[in-house]
Formats: structure tokens, sequence, C-alpha cells
């Protein structure tokens, strides 16, 4: 694990020990590199299949085209996952996630922008 993914694991650590009212999820991030700022269009999500969708733009907001994403799903606090989410590039930046998550509780995308060197990124939301 990266120190960049790291460092969100515990900012997400500590968002979750400060109560109810702390959110839990991170729907919004930059990769590890910084050249892309990725955003899922909900912060909750439906169990079973769902469809979500997911933006990458560069810092000026302009939508990053064309891009390589491969992304897992895991629950950490029952370690498992879901395998592999399905990505399919709709145009202009925007990517339609397909998953499958069988349990409610906060479920991790890690991911990566594939390239020479891989660009990891981390997003989390909750299922319910």
């Amino acid at each position: 694990m990266t120190p960049r993914l790291l460092l969100s694991l515990l900012s997400l650590c500590t968002l979750a020990a400060c109560g109810e009212q702390a959110p839990v999820t991170i729907v919004s991030a930059w990769s590890e590199s910084g050249a892309a700022l990725l955003s899922l269009d909900a912060d909750t999500v439906s169990l079973g299949h769902d469809t979500l969708r997911l933006t990458a733009q560069d810092a000026l907001g302009e939508g990053l085209v064309g891009l390589s994403l491969t992304i897992e799903a895991t629950m950490p606090d029952m370690g498992h996952g879901e395998g592999v989410v399905e990505v399919v590039e709709e145009g202009g930046g925007v990517y339609e996630l397909t998953t499958a998550l069988d349990m409610t509780g906060l479920w991790f995308f890690d991911g990566a922008i594939v390239g020479e060197p891989e660009d990891p990124f981390l997003l989390a939301v909750e299922a319910w």
C-alpha cells in the first residue's frame, strides 16, 4: 500500500471514529500522482447489481478520456470483496461502474489508472 493511500485510509478511520454524524465515505479523491480527480456520483449505493458514474478530471476540470481503469471493490471490515468492478467509458471523462455488492456497510473502490507507472486511487462508499 502506498503512503498516499495509507494516509487516505487513516483519514477515513479518523472520520469514522468521530461519531454517528461524521462522514465515512470518500466519493472524490485525487489519484496518487495528482494527475486525476476521480468522483463518484453518490455517497451511497444499493446492494446487489448497481451502476455508478465515475468522473475523471484533470487539475483544470477537463474530463479525462480514454483512461484504462482497474477497480476492485472490497469490504475491509469483513475481509472480503466482490472482485473486479466492470468499467465502461461513456465519454467526456465519465465512466460507468457496474457493481454487485452483497452486504451493507463500508466498501472501498481500490483502483488504478493503468499505465507506466500505474496511478492508484481510493474511493469509499456505504452500501445499503
